[in-house]
């Protein structure tokens, strides 16, 4: 998937045009937007189990019904049942992930983050560019998806306090020598391949040669360009047939942006879900980055 599958670039608009993120004009609804600083782990995971919860667990959010001015109606997600399986640990664990991260730093050292705070928001909260809130929530299902990550058994929690084999960060695994080798994390990242992306740890990688992006840094351009692409409809917007010449701001915002934000949802999706290994070009963690970097080698040999 490429932006231009997700909006195309602004041209002379007409009235009605299909490509347009603000036709056809609607009447202003009463719903709240839900920004990346309302990034919420609990309702995604209830969102997505249940999508039609969404305005009830984000109240005045705007419903997916799939009806006359509305989004298609979005799919449940729920954590593979049963696990996947390691041949030694048993079954892995599955974590909640927002694909568009909220608040989550767009690198090291930085205060930016990748979508608080973000030009893109300006587009879906009531303000300086658009009359009225979207009602997008940052926990609607369709920005969510289950990843794997350690197995239960080496996971430390309240279900298992003591693990035999624990997971544990470096400084503390070289006091146990109990704890997995750095060895068998990786072996135990790598065999979840097929379920998607490791998610344990930073999302904030980059290969050393500098080559590949982080996690968050891919989303915030994707997010950017994304927001390039309405500024420029809404420059050419003639959505009004009464009117003559592009409106000022701010203008009438509708359902069309939402569903451009959850396109570049999906967009990430696919690509730390669906994809192989050896296509992986930013990653959800380091384990992850090792294992594409492992899955070219073999790709290459």
């Amino acid at each position: 998937m490429e932006i231009g599958e997700i909006i195309a670039p602004p041209g002379m608009s007409h009235a009605s045009d299909p490509e347009c993120p603000f036709c056809p004009l609607e009447k202003a609804k009463p719903f709240k937007t839900y920004p990346g600083a309302s990034k919420n782990e609990d309702a995604l995971r209830d969102v997505m189990a249940n999508p039609s919860v969404l305005p009830s667990r984000q109240s005045s959010a705007r419903p997916k019904t799939g009806g006359a001015d509305e989004q298609a109606t979005s799919r449940a997600k729920v954590a593979r049942t049963p696990p996947f399986q390691h041949p030694v640990f048993g079954n892995y664990t599955y974590e909640a992930h927002h694909l568009i991260p909220g608040t989550e730093k767009v690198a090291p050292g930085s205060t930016a983050t990748v979508m608080s705070g973000h030009p893109i928001e300006k587009w879906i909260v009531k303000g300086a560019k658009v009359d009225n809130d979207t009602g997008y929530s940052i926990n609607n299902s369709d920005n969510g998806t289950w990843l794997p990550s350690a197995p239960a058994a080496v996971k430390k929690n309240r279900a298992n306090p003591t693990p035999v084999r624990p997971w544990a960060s470096e400084p503390k695994a070289k006091k146990n020598p109990a704890a997995l080798t750095v060895a068998e994390k990786q072996e135990i990242a790598d065999y979840a391949a097929p379920e998607g992306q490791f998610h344990y740890g930073q999302h904030k990688v980059l290969a050393e040669e500098g080559q590949h992006y982080t996690y968050p840094k891919e989303v915030q351009d994707r997010l950017t360009e994304l927001e390039k692409r309405i500024e420029g409809w809404a420059k050419v917007c003639l959505c009004d047939p009464a009117q003559s010449k592009p409106p000022s701001p701010p203008f009438k915002p509708t359902w069309q942006i939402n569903e451009k934000l959850d396109l570049v949802s999906i967009w990430i999706e696919v690509d730390i879900t669906l994809m192989p290994p050896s296509t992986w070009t930013y990653f959800i963690s380091s384990f992850s980055m090792e294992t594409a970097r492992r899955a070219s080698t073999m790709t290459t040999v």
